[in-house]
């Protein structure tokens, strides 16, 4: 009994203005954006105590393209930062050969590659809190709720440029990479100067807000007002 006609005169929420945008095109269907909340941000350290480390998280599946991630980290070490990185996930069940190809990938390019499995959502704030960066490969993701949690964390976020991540970190032109050249360029320009990890830092705690608790439910409020009215 489904009606295209009838769905155009529901209000139809959505995770970003990137999936809106989809929705319209393929449906013809208005959106309004409700981003989601990140229910307990971890309580973040002060920038002088965290760890000179990435954390990436999510699925462990192909789309989130870690050897990526591994990659352009890998790079941005040959120009100087010794940074660390964590891989932090769950693991799919039908993707044990990517699992093993970035086991592999990670005992070839060294001991500065950790992965953690299954880790409980205490541990993974407190991973979170005590780092300093955060970067997610999967390309056009939908949201990214791991940025969206790191971003809240306090850590600076890069993404590709493409889906709704890109709302996560304002659209700002320095998180947000073309290509692997690019990351590694924009990564290593901001792990070598103080003044645009502050810069980044305080647009990130701004745009941030948007995923909290107290916003995801004033915006509910509102919208149903909207509807009511």
């Amino acid at each position: 009994d489904f009606s295209l006609d009838r769905l155009k005169h529901n209000v139809t929420l959505v995770n970003s203005d990137w999936t809106g945008a989809h929705v319209q095109k393929f449906l013809g269907v208005t959106t309004r954006t409700l981003y989601p909340p990140v229910a307990d941000p971890a309580p973040g350290a002060p920038w002088t105590e965290r760890r000179n480390g990435f954390l990436t998280i999510g699925r462990i599946s192909p789309e989130k393209e870690f050897e990526r991630v591994m990659a352009i980290l890998a790079r941005v070490r040959e120009r100087g930062p010794a940074v660390t990185l964590t891989i932090i996930g769950t693991w799919d069940r039908h993707a044990r050969r990517y699992r093993d190809r970035l086991f592999e990938r990670a005992r070839s390019l060294g001991s500065w590659i950790e992965f953690r499995q299954n880790v409980s959502r205490d541990e993974l704030r407190a991973l979170m809190a005590t780092h300093r960066y955060g970067i997610h490969g999967m390309r056009e993701e939908h949201f990214g709720m791991a940025p969206a949690e790191l971003a809240r964390a306090g850590c600076i976020v890069w993404v590709p440029r493409g889906g709704g991540q890109m709302e996560i970190v304002g659209h700002e032109p320095a998180l947000m990479f073309d290509s692997d050249d690019d990351a590694v360029g924009k990564i290593v320009g901001t792990l070598t100067n103080a003044g645009e990890q502050q810069r980044l830092r305080d647009l990130l705690a701004i745009t941030s807000e948007q995923f909290s608790t107290a916003h995801f439910m004033q915006r509910v409020r509102d919208l149903v007002r909207d509807f009511k009215d």
